[in-house]
């Protein structure tokens, strides 16, 4: 069985550093499910001959599995490796009308594309004068709280407009980005009749979840994916 490619959307400005590409990353470890598919299928691979043996059974002793990319990026690179990796291009570009409003829905690692939005509005301040408004969601505010200080620069100065974070274990009931999202469904119908974007990244089901409040709100969700007034790059 061959490696799924793990696509992952850069979270650099361009415009900022040439030269750099930067990744948001998050570490993968999960407990493993003995009879699991994931474990069945490394079986079938090493019964096969394109794993060495033996591990399987530390994998299913352990009861542990570690991301593949993930574990080796966050552990294993040393800096001055070289590594190979395919370029892709994002759906993901800002309006050339900078006056239009922007919003952006992201959950975890989903903050990446946002974080190079939001580098892009730094060094295009004066420009960049239509609303910026970031939902972000993650589960503690102390403890996965990604780019936290270089959002908050980003509200002082006034490049970003409005700030809505949804964390989800810091109550007793869980608050997810689609719920914030509804509590401001005024402000986001006015961004879409201003001509505005919406921009959504995480896992796919936090999208199907943002889409359904969307419709709520009475927005052709459908109509505005056409129109490219609502730009997504989902996965899981």
């Amino acid at each position: 069985l061959r490696q799924t490619v793990r696509p992952y959307t850069i979270s650099s400005s361009a415009q900022e550093h040439p030269s750099v590409v930067g990744v948001t990353v998050s570490m993968v470890r999960s407990p493993l499910d003995k009879e699991g598919s994931w474990l069945e299928k490394f079986k079938a691979m090493e019964a096969g001959g394109l794993v060495p043996p033996g591990g399987a059974a530390k994998l299913e002793a352990s009861r542990k599995y570690d991301g593949i990319t993930s574990t080796w990026l966050s552990t294993r690179l040393q800096e001055g490796d070289e590594v190979l990796v395919k370029i892709a291009a994002s759906s993901f570009r800002l309006p050339k009308d900078a006056t239009k409003p922007v919003a952006m829905v992201a959950a975890g690692t989903g903050i990446a594309p946002m974080r190079a939005f939001l580098r892009e509005f730094s060094l295009e301040k004066q420009q960049q004068v239509g609303k910026k408004m970031l939902f972000f969601g993650c589960q503690h505010k102390e403890r996965d709280f990604l780019y936290k200080d270089e959002i908050q620069e980003t509200l002082d100065n006034g490049v970003l407009t409005a700030f809505i974070p949804a964390f989800s274990r810091m109550q007793e009931k869980k608050v997810y980005v689609q719920h914030k999202l509804k509590e401001h469904g005024d402000e986001v119908k006015q961004l879409f009749a201003d001509n505005g974007v919406l921009y959504i990244c995480g896992a796919n089901a936090m999208g199907n979840d943002v889409y359904a409040v969307l419709r709520e709100l009475g927005l052709d969700v459908d109509k505005l994916k056409k129109d490219k007034r609502i730009i997504e790059e989902l996965w899981g």
